[in-house]
């Protein structure tokens, strides 16, 4: 069978289609839930990632990948305040698990 392979901006776009919807989803699973998150710092390649995991505080065992970030520069209180542009309530928010980075602990503390 011969398929055609599509453009890459054919990719990217469905790339973003599907991860939209992803969020959505998620959003929709952790909806009002006491959630807990899990972030962290890796250097793959010398690239440095920051992690977002979450789940619901009721079923800890099912942790879902929320965000990633590609980081310019070592992570600091502001780059993991970010996790604030993905909606999350305070009252929802129950626990965070990472590092003991100083930055880690001011992050928490917002």
């Amino acid at each position: 069978m011969d398929h055609p392979i599509p453009s890459e901006s054919s990719c990217r776009n469905k790339i973003d289609e599907l991860a939209t919807g992803e969020k959505l989803r998620l959003k929709s699973i952790l909806h009002e839930k006491a959630i807990f998150l899990v972030v962290d710092e890796a250097e793959v390649a010398s690239q440095k990632f920051m992690h977002v995991l979450g789940g619901d505080m009721d079923h800890p065992t099912k942790t879902y990948m929320l965000d990633y970030v590609t980081l310019e520069k070592s992570p600091n209180q502001q780059t993991v305040t970010r996790v604030k542009d993905m909606h999350i309530e305070r009252p929802q928010f129950q626990l965070l698990l990472s590092d003991a980075a100083s930055y880690m602990v001011a992050a928490g503390k917002h």
